[in-house]
């Protein structure tokens, strides 16, 4: 059951931001498809969705939410529909999700207060609590649906929507005893009056009275037998109300005072469900059914950690924060084909296929003992590897903490290190750890698992890797063999959290900013070295976030204050003076004193660069802007990039943001020419298709296309090996016939011929 990202052009991305119809690429069926290439100038979504946060039931499906996206699950036909930021989700970091049976339609809504309608297959935003006045948080935690309206609990108050009139019924504020702003956590109607479940406890409220003003409000306490003690969980059963406190247990309402029921004294508790006679109460290690003043555990070995449960076509249903969607009779997560985790922060490309990492260290450098593992993209599929039998996920040895990787193409094995584990090597035949055990690697802190390995490089058969905190903190293995070199540059080169191999011995080490930053350049072979930083004057800050070399040899470097670049970066230890080039864009240094984050070269030697107002695209000098995006304008989840990596072989940019990771199909490819140029799509649709691409012609190669006749009718130069005619979609002064492609490099030493038929 695995399902393909989904995808969209910018230009269609642009006309579905406040009304989407929800096309079939969002619909799926069981089997699931995958798309294993997307078009020049799309985006495609990665999203997580096995880390569920919240989850709701119509009549028909269940849908379940993680952060980033939702998706539906019909039991009954086996059906998955995947919602996301291209299919016109407005937001990210999704908090909770309700289903109004009246209505029929899903609110979402959003940490900042944002919320947007689904209903009859079209996404509708709803900004008026993000938009309100309203000092502090908007978060919304629990949805209430009763008849056409819809209460929601917020970190101010309440608030009622009118489904039907699609617009603010009435907003409580300031509702404590002395009417300050409390949180409520859940809301719930029961004969005459409105019930409360809040920081300060259970309130009550007569649907007769002004609930705006906060002394028309009842808060119970112990005289009614009901601690005053935060809760987050209030139901109405068939045997009256429940609530269910933490610590204090459960306890139920006889219209007078709260009977406790000596349950779950010890739990904390996370959301409650009535469907029928069935009461579910999620803690936060398991679902129990209560009835009869008794409860019974939902036992299974996939829903350990749960954050909502529900009973829907005769299953109890939980939304697990690892393993997705858990059918408690059949012991089976169910759950989209994505990446393990929307916490990435770390990415590489090799051979058409991306590896994607989530953080293995915190601020101050401590392992997180994070057993997620890595995720592998290919052929518009994720595959995750993880050591704790996650299901749906590839078993690897026990190995946490994972903090880099690089392939060799000497002995074809992926290679990955941990910041605990040392590296393990995974090749056709199998895997195998390297630690302290068996290579000079050091384990800083034993008998623990210390052996902390914060990065990876490779350079024909050299693999380079940085061990962390420990000297010597340099190590150099030649692929295939027991040959070892260790060495200890000077402080602070034990804390490298990048390293880029330039041959020869060259390494050129990004060291951690809380140890004194900036960049080591290293000479393995001769010993020489250099220290660059903010107060030798050659960087623009030491706090140094990322390091990328061109196709030209120059080394690219992201700062906290700006970006620069390094001409000749293997020879700079030979040079008697070392400065770094200030790019000047618009007659302005570029990003000057702003925050760079990540940099990615594509195959046109242009430079991708990330920071935290979005990201840019510029030539190889960073004189000329190509593009740029932004979160709200553009599908972007978040502004804040964390890091970028581009797959050569299609030009497709992967982008990993504080809200997870998407990717965008870029115009410029390396490596992949071939005998003959793929033309796609082909034939072209001039009513619908507006770019065609060239794929696999020689490097930065000229294209020209004529009619039968031999007319010009286009000419380009490729990126890399990729060109693209664009700006087709209504070209009336193109006739349908077939077109013929010429391909030549420069010196004419490469040639293609190819046709492209053209529909108008």
């Amino acid at each position: 059951m695995r399902q393909g990202a989904g995808v969209v052009t910018l230009k269609a991305w642009q006309m579905m931001r406040n009304y989407v119809l929800l096309i079939s690429f969002l619909w799926v069926s069981s089997d699931g498809f995958a798309q294993s290439d997307i078009a020049v100038g799309s985006w495609r979504t990665h999203n997580s969705y096995n880390s569920l946060v919240a989850m709701s039931g119509s009549a028909e499906a269940i849908f379940a939410a993680s952060s980033t996206a939702i998706f539906s699950y019909n039991p009954l036909s086996r059906e998955l529909v995947t919602i996301t930021s291209l299919s016109g989700l407005n937001d990210t970091d999704i908090t909770t999700v309700g289903y109004n049976l009246d209505v029929e339609l899903l609110i979402i809504a959003y940490g900042n207060g944002n919320i947007d309608f689904l209903q009859n297959n079209k996404i509708i935003n709803f900004p008026h609590l993000l938009n309100a006045e309203i000092n502090g948080s908007k978060e919304v935690h629990q949805i209430y649906n009763y008849q056409q309206k819809s209460y929601l609990s917020t970190d101010f108050g309440l608030m009622i929507i009118d489904l039907n009139k699609m617009q603010v019924e009435d907003t409580y504020f300031e509702l404590g005893p002395s009417g300050q702003t409390i949180t409520v956590y859940n809301a719930v109607i029961a004969g005459d009056s409105l019930y409360l479940a809040t920081e300060l406890g259970v309130m009550r409220g007569s649907l007769q009275d002004n609930l705006k003003d906060f002394s028309q409000w009842k808060f119970f306490g112990p005289t009614e037998g009901l601690p005053a003690n935060l809760t987050k969980v209030i139901l109405p059963t068939p045997a009256g109300l429940l609530t269910a406190q933490d610590n204090a247990g459960i306890f139920e309402y006889d219209g007078n005072t709260w009977q406790d029921k000596n349950l779950l004294t010890l739990s904390t508790f996370k959301h409650g469900s009535q469907q029928g006679n069935i009461t579910l109460l999620t803690s936060t290690d398991t679902v129990y059914q209560y009835s009869g003043g008794s409860v019974v555990p939902i036992v299974t070995n996939i829903g350990n950690q749960p954050e909502a449960a529900l009973h829907n076509s005769g299953i109890i249903w939980i939304a697990d924060g690892k393993n997705g969607l858990v059918n408690t009779t059949a012991n089976k997560s169910i759950y989209p084909n994505g990446p393990y985790s929307n916490q990435i922060n770390n990415l590489y490309t090799y051979q058409n296929k991306v590896i994607a990492m989530p953080p293995a260290y915190d601020n101050s450098f401590q392992p997180l003992r994070n057993k997620d593992g890595f995720f592998k993209f290919e052929n518009g599929l994720w595959d995750n590897f993880n050591s704790s039998g996650y299901p749906n996920t590839m078993p690897i040895p026990s190995f946490y903490d994972i903090s880099d990787a690089v392939y060799s193409a000497t002995d074809e094995s992926l290679y990955l290190s941990s910041f605990g584990y040392g590296i393990l090597k995974m090749d056709s035949e199998g895997s195998e750890i390297i630690d302290d055990s068996n290579s000079p690697l050091v384990n800083t802190s034993p008998p623990g698992n210390n052996v902390l390995v914060s990065a990876l490089a490779i350079n024909n058969n050299e693999l380079s890797l940085a061990n962390f905190s420990a000297l010597p903190s340099l190590h150099i293995n030649i692929i295939g063999t027991s040959n070892w070199q260790s060495f200890s540059p000077s402080v602070p080169s034990a804390y490298c959290t990048q390293i880029i191999n330039l041959g020869n011995g060259v390494q050129w080490l990004r060291l951690a900013s809380s140890f004194g930053g900036g960049i080591m350049v290293y000479d393995a072979a001769s010993g020489r070295e250099l220290y660059l930083n903010r107060n030798s004057g050659t960087l623009p800050d030491s706090e140094v976030y990322d390091m990328a070399l061109d196709n030209e040899g120059k080394m690219w470097v992201a700062t906290k204050r700006g970006v620069v670049y390094f001409h000749q970066a293997a020879f700079i230890l030979d040079f008697s003076i070392v400065d770094p080039v200030l790019p000047i864009f618009d007659g302005r240094i570029l990003f000057k004193g702003e925050k760079i984050t990540a940099l990615a070269i594509d195959g046109g030697n242009r430079v991708w660069m990330g920071t935290t107002a979005g990201l840019w695209l510029f030539a190889n000098d960073g004189q000329e802007e190509i593009l740029h995006f932004t979160a709200g304008l553009d599908p972007l989840p978040s502004n804040d990039i964390l890091d970028l990596a581009i797959n050569h072989t299609n030009g497709e940019v992967f982008i990993a943001t504080g809200n997870g990771l998407i990717s965008y199909r870029g115009m410029a490819t390396a490596g992949s020419e071939s005998s003959e140029v793929k033309i796609f799509p082909n034939p072209v649709i001039l009513t619908q298709n507006d770019i065609v691409t060239f794929e696999g012609v020689p490097e930065n190669a000229n294209l020209w296309i004529t009619d039968s006749s031999g007319r010009l009718i286009f000419e380009t130069q490729a990126n890399g090996n990729t060109a693209v005619w664009q700006g087709l979609a209504g070209n009336q002064s193109i006739s349908s016939g077939v077109y013929f492609v010429f391909v030549a490099n420069d010196d004419g030493s490469a040639k293609q011929v190819g046709k492209l038929a053209l529909i108008n």
